[in-house]
C-alpha cells in the first residue's frame, strides 16, 4: 500500500496541474506499478495467516474415554454402528462413519476363524445375509479377510480393530464374544491378550468393556488379564434372578449389566440394580419412543443400531426445560 501511495505522488509531482484527459505516459506507469505492486502485496498478507497457522497451531490434546466410560454415554453402537442403512458389519468402515459423527463408545462382535484368528463378525451362520461367499461354512483367516461384506465394507480382524483402537484413544468398545461348545469365550479373550502383548499394544485393553456371561467366566477372566472394565451380560443367562445379579455386581464393583429391552416391564423391574447403583444398558433398541419409555422405568442405557448420543441429549435439554418451565 505504501509503495502505491508514493507512486501516485510520483506521477502528480511529474504535472501538479495535470487534468484528467493531460495525464502524460510516465504518470499512467507509476499508476500501473503501484496497482501491480499492492496486488501483490495484498497476496502475501493473504497467504501469510495460512502459514503463521501451519506453523504454530498445536494439535489438539484428545483424552481416553475414562475411567468412568458410561458417564454420559447412554448409547452403545451395536456392531460398530450401522453404515449406509446397513447394520450388523462390525467393519473398520462402519466403525470410523460412526466415530466421525461423533459417537465414542461401540460394540463389537469376535468370531475365530477356521484356522484359529480372531475376526470382527457376529455369527458365521448370518454370512449370507452380508452377502459374504465361502466355500466352507467358516472361513479361514485369509479367505474372511479377502470378502467385503455387502460388496462394499472390507472384513475387518482383530489387527485392525487394535490399529484403529491405537490411533483413538478417546474410542471404547464393549467386547462381546461369540463363543461356542468347541470355542470357548476365555479362549477368544486369550487370543486377544497375546496378539496385544506381542504387538506391544496391551494399553488398548485398558479400553475395552468385556462382557462375561457367567460368575464363573468372571472368574476366568480375571486370571487371563487384569481387565478394568466388565459388564455383565445377561444375554445367555437363563436365570433372571435380578436381585441376585445385582448383588453379585455391587460385591465385585461391576457398574454395567445388559438385558433384553423387553425384560423391563414396569417401574419394579429394575429396582434391585437401581438400589445397587448399577447401570443398566438394554439392547437392541432403535426407536426413540422405547428409549424413553424404558428410560422412564430405570434404564440408563441402550444398544443401538442407528440412535445416537446426541438424540438423547436432545431429550434431555428438552426435559429440563419442562422442568424449568413448570417450577413456581
Amino acid at each position: 500500500m505504501i509503495v502505491f501511495f508514493l507512486a501516485i505522488g510520483e506521477g502528480l509531482a511529474f504535472n501538479k496541474t495535470m487534468k484528467y484527459k493531460g495525464i502524460k505516459k510516465p504518470v499512467i506507469l507509476s499508476f500501473v506499478a503501484g496497482m501491480l505492486v499492492m496486488g501483490m502485496l495484498m497476496a502475501v498478507l493473504a497467504y501469510a495467516p495460512n502459514f503463521t497457522k501451519e506453523e504454530t497451531t498445536k494439535p489438539v490434546e484428545v483424552l481416553p474415554l475414562q475411567p468412568v466410560w458410561y458417564e454420559n454415554h447412554h448409547i452403545i453402537k451395536h456392531a460398530l454402528g450401522s453404515i449406509d442403512g446397513k447394520t450388523g458389519t462390525n467393519t473398520i468402515s462402519a466403525l470410523q462413519e460412526n466415530y466421525l459423527a461423533g459417537e465414542r463408545l461401540f460394540e463389537v462382535d469376535l468370531n475365530v476363524t477356521s484356522d484359529g484368528e480372531v475376526v470382527l463378525h457376529h455369527d458365521w451362520e448370518d454370512s449370507g445375509q452380508h452377502y459374504l461367499q465361502f466355500s466352507n461354512g467358516i472361513p479361514s483367516h485369509e479367505e474372511f479377510k479377502q470378502n467385503y461384506k455387502y460388496y462394499k465394507y472390507p472384513a475387518s480382524d482383530l489387527k485392525d480393530l487394535i490399529s484403529y483402537m491405537d490411533n483413538h484413544v478417546d474410542a471404547m468398545f464393549v467386547i462381546d464374544t461369540k463363543y461356542t461348545d468347541e470355542i470357548s469365550m476365555e479362549s477368544i479373550i486369550e487370543k486377544m491378550v497375546v496378539y496385544a502383548t506381542e504387538h506391544h499394544k496391551l494399553d488398548v485393553l485398558d479400553r475395552m468393556i468385556i462382557q462375561f456371561y457367567s460368575e464363573e467366566q468372571y472368574a476366568n477372566l480375571k486370571a487371563i488379564h487384569p481387565f478394568k472394565h466388565y459388564m455383565y451380560s445377561l444375554y445367555k443367562e437363563k436365570n433372571k434372578d435380578f436381585e441376585a445379579v445385582s448383588n453379585f455386581c455391587a460385591t465385585n464393583q461391576i457398574p454395567t449389566v445388559l438385558m433384553k429391552h423387553s425384560w423391563v416391564k414396569d417401574e419394579t423391574s429394575l429396582l434391585p440394580f437401581i438400589q445397587q447403583g448399577v447401570k443398566v444398558y438394554l439392547y437392541t433398541t432403535n426407536q426413540l419412543s422405547q428409549v424413553y419409555e424404558k428410560q422412564a422405568l430405570g434404564a440408563y442405557g441402550f444398544v443401538s443400531d442407528h440412535l445416537q448420543e446426541s438424540d438423547l441429549q436432545l431429550k434431555q435439554l428438552l426435559d429440563a426445560q419442562q422442568r424449568k418451565e413448570v417450577q413456581p
